[in-house]
C-alpha cells in the first residue's frame, strides 16, 4: 500500500509521479520525526498532505543530510531513491494515502 505521489496542481489526480513504498518511508522515520517538528506536517501512508516548495526543500535537506552518517550501502541506496524521486518537482507534491 504505498503512498502516491502527484504534483501540487494535479488536483484531479490523473497523473501519478511515484509511489513510496512503506519500506522507503520506515528507512527515513528519523527524517520524517525531524521534518514533523519543523512544519508540523505528518506524511505516513495513510493520510493524504501537501508538500509546498519549501517542505519539498527541507526534506530533500534533511534526507540529504542524513546521507553522511549511513555506512549500510542498502539504507543509503533507498535514501537516494528517495532523493531522485523528490527531486521531481521542487514545486510541491499532494501525496495520497489509502
Amino acid at each position: 500500500m504505498p503512498l502516491d505521489c502527484y504534483y501540487l496542481t494535479d488536483i484531479r489526480k490523473q497523473h501519478l509521479l511515484f509511489q513510496i513504498e512503506e519500506y522507503e518511508l520506515d528507512e527515513i522515520a528519523d527524517v520524517l520525526s525531524t521534518f514533523k517538528k519543523a512544519t508540523g506536517l505528518y506524511i505516513n501512508l495513510y493520510d493524504d498532505v501537501k508538500l509546498y516548495q519549501d517542505h519539498v526543500k527541507l526534506l530533500l535537506s534533511l534526507i540529504n543530510s542524513s546521507l553522511g552518517g549511513i555506512w549500510d550501502k542498502n539504507r543509503k541506496l533507498i535514501r537516494q531513491g528517495l532523493l531522485s524521486k523528490f527531486n521531481v518537482s521542487k514545486d510541491g507534491f499532494l501525496m495520497v494515502g489509502d
